[in-house]
């Protein structure tokens, strides 16, 4: 027994010595131990990386002894080599003992060739895949426009990543549960749509124009934003899926070839648009004939380059992303000299491609390389594009509405000359009768010639009204995209059995929107109050909703008060409010409901809270500045009230929209104590009578009062 013992000492001597001298090689290895606790891990600083200069070198080279010291931990958040003929092996170090479902997900949607290797502790190839933007569609693991890889059902494995190809080397990348998976899905893609459709609607609506008034500007427009479309659709993935999943060599040019499409009938668009040939020297004419033969040689060498040359590609790549700053610089630069010479057109050319140079120099500065996400770059590209279509639409608008102006002053000055006419008839009647016959025969036909007039205004209005009803019908389109984004009943009536929302926007697209997560356990939900209506007021939503799942999903930020200093900071930050004179941000209250701890965390921008506890009405005012806009203090900090809710209360989250209409018999506003009382009295009730009188007293109030809705209205109702 006791030789025994002695051998298991000397096995646990032997074992600690072990653990010792190899320590230090395991401490250097860096991994990922997995938490089902955590949804979503960012790997940019924790992956390791290997650049192939050669391009020659195979998958067991590099997992050999020789080349697996070689292997960098990546020192950027967004690992980002730009344009370059390397290929780069990534290695990721798995350990996973939880049984949920895990994904490898790429961000970036442009890869040539992406190869995945899963492989175990003994360095035996588990599985492999290969895809990328010139592979079929169908090889992808997952039908999804970003590439996505499972993990396999094993606790430590390595994951080897191949990326090659001619497209800028961007690789963010992360893990992610199934969830979250399916959640930025949908978000993302119908974003993207969103988007497109916008475009797709303004290019409809110009097309018409350009049929009703045969200004050759609308058709270069319609060309621009169609080459846009095309290039959207194709940089985020959607094209490959939806539409050419089975045509992979034409991936390589579709992006470049529509972007320097687009970008030369921009410049015809802007020459025509501004009236350049009367008012700007000849040599800008020759300027943009020659940037339009340069960029249609480029277009050329990058649909005929990809089979034989890869270097001349990628350098034809760079020239492409050099060649759209220039043209947006010149552009910008034609429009300053425009307006210098009193065109009022040129004013709104220059916000409009202002919005787009910002947003093409951050996404050309991503691509050559500066470590910058590939989300942010690519919703800056889609925010700039919607924001340059909607102002050069206000824009043609206007010219429309200028050239009514002119003629209804020609009409007046033809009204005032027969009036002059036959002023003079009537002082002359007696003595020159002759002249009279003449004169009478002169106004007939000047009548005529205005009753053609007046028939050609009628058929113009006719025309005006049917462009009106297409417009219309788009933006409806833009709503129910809009409404996407917006939580379902059936996802809040899961986590909330007793609620109700009254939602009446006062156009068809709204600056008004609610907001629901839960997330830990807890519920977050929110209504919030954009600046602006329509259509300024909608992209102010998509900014705003896109901000919280930033804050609440990914940095995990779940207290009242700490949402609301991030979402003013991202604001600020995104519509760049400290340089520039945008004050536009939004009024919003928050709750943060802990049914575990019975207790509710509330902050507010501006607007307050009410709640019925006890049957008392209660109220929590909001701090007394909004998210965005104006800030002159050194930082704003928003306060966190904590309610106990032992016992049931109903609380009320609205916008100031039903309070401040004005109505009734006085035509006065309905105010907030009126608000107050009509809730006491309903708190008793269930949420859908709630909401149902509601409903009826504000549409009574409206009509009792003649007025028409002067705000969007959000009022939400909800008892724990």
């Amino acid at each position: 027994m006791l030789t025994f013992f002695n051998h298991i000492k000397s096995v646990f001597y032997i074992l600690i010595f072990l653990c010792f001298v190899l320590s230090p090689k395991i401490q250097a290895q860096h991994f990922i131990k997995l938490n089902p606790q955590t949804h979503h891990y960012p790997l940019g600083e924790l992956v390791e990386i290997l650049e192939d200069k050669s391009q020659k070198m195979t998958f067991e080279q590099v997992i050999s002894e020789e080349n697996s010291k070689n292997f960098k931990l990546s020192t950027q958040k967004h690992p980002n080599q730009g344009y370059s003929t390397s290929n780069f092996w990534f290695r990721i170090r798995i350990f996973n003992y939880t049984q949920e479902k895990w994904y490898l997900a790429f961000q970036t949607t442009n890869i040539d060739s992406l190869d995945v290797h899963f492989v175990n502790e003994k360095k035996e190839l588990i599985k492999k895949y290969i895809c990328g933007d010139t592979h079929p569609f169908d090889q992808r693991p997952i039908d999804f426009f970003k590439f996505v890889f499972p993990f396999p059902k094993m606790e430590n494995f390595d994951i080897y990543v191949k990326f090659s190809g001619y497209y800028a080397k961007r690789h963010d990348l992360g893990i992610i549960h199934e969830n979250v998976l399916l959640q930025e899905a949908q978000y993302t893609l119908g974003t993207i749509i969103f988007t497109i459709a916008i475009v797709l609607g303004l290019v409809i609506y110009n097309l018409l124009l350009y049929l009703s008034v045969k200004d050759k500007a609308y058709f270069y427009y319609v060309v621009y934003l169609f080459g846009l479309c095309i290039y959207m659709a194709s940089i985020n993935g959607v094209a490959f899926q939806f539409v050419y999943p089975s045509i992979p060599q034409i991936t390589t040019f579709v992006p470049n070839v529509s972007i320097i499409v687009g970008m030369i009938n921009a410049l015809y668009f802007g020459y025509y648009f501004l009236k350049a040939d009367e008012l700007l020297p000849k040599i800008y004419k020759k300027i943009i004939d020659f940037l339009t033969i340069f960029g249609w040689l480029i277009a050329l060498g990058i649909v005929v380059t990809p089979g034989w040359n890869p270097n001349l590609l990628l350098l034809l790549f760079n020239i492409t992303a050099i060649l759209v700053l220039v043209i947006a610089v010149f552009l910008i630069t034609m429009g300053v000299h425009c307006f210098m010479k009193g065109s009022r057109p040129a004013m709104f050319f220059l916000i409009a491609w202002g919005t787009v140079v910002v947003s093409a120099l951050i996404y050309v500065a991503h691509l050559f390389g500066f470590p910058i996400s590939v989300d942010f770059s690519n919703a800056t590209v889609r925010l700039g594009v919607i924001s340059e279509a909607f102002i050069l639409s206000f824009g043609l608008s206007d010219k429309i509405k200028n050239t009514e102006r002119e003629k209804r002053k020609m009409q007046a000055e033809n009204l005032k000359l027969v009036q002059e006419q036959n002023t003079m008839l009537e002082e002359k009647v007696t003595e020159r009768t002759q002249q009279l016959s003449e004169s009478n025969e002169e106004l007939n036909q000047t009548n005529e010639e205005l009753q053609v007039t007046l028939e050609s205004l009628n058929n113009y209005k006719n025309e005006l009204e049917v462009i009106n009803k297409n417009v219309t019908d788009s933006i409806h389109y833009a709503q129910r995209i809009q409404a996407s984004i917006l939580p379902t009943y059936q996802e809040i009536n899961q986590h909330l059995d007793e609620n109700f929302i009254l939602f009446k926007p006062r156009d068809i697209i709204s600056g008004d929107f609610y907001y629901f997560q839960e997330i830990n356990h807890k519920i977050i939900i929110s209504a919030i109050d954009c600046t602006g209506h329509g259509v300024p007021g909608a992209l102010m939503t998509m900014l705003a909703n896109e901000s919280l799942n930033e804050i609440i999903q990914n940095k995990k930020i779940i207290e009242a008060d700490m949402i609301l200093n991030d979402l003013h900071k991202h604001i600020r930050k995104t519509l760049k409010q400290a340089e520039s004179n945008n004050k536009d941000g939004m009024d919003m209250v928050i709750l943060i409901i802990d049914k575990e701890n019975k207790k509710v965390e509330f902050a507010g921008a501006k607007n307050p809270l009410l709640y019925v506890q006890n049957n008392k009405m209660n109220q929590i005012k909001g701090d007394k500045m909004p998210i965005g806009g104006e800030q002159k203090e050194q930082e704003r900090i928003f306060t966190k009230h904590v309610i106990d809710i032992t016992e049931p209360t109903t609380f009320y989250l609205f916008t100031d929209g039903f309070i401040d209409q004005f109505g009734g018999k006085e035509k006065r506003k309905f105010m907030i104590a009126n608000f107050r009382t009509l809730l006491l009295e309903l708190s008793e009730k269930n949420m859908l009578t709630q909401r149902q009188t509601l409903e009826r007293t504000f549409a009574n109030w409206v009509v009792d009062g003649g007025e028409k809705q002067i705000d969007d209205v959000l009022v939400m109702g909800i008892k724990v």
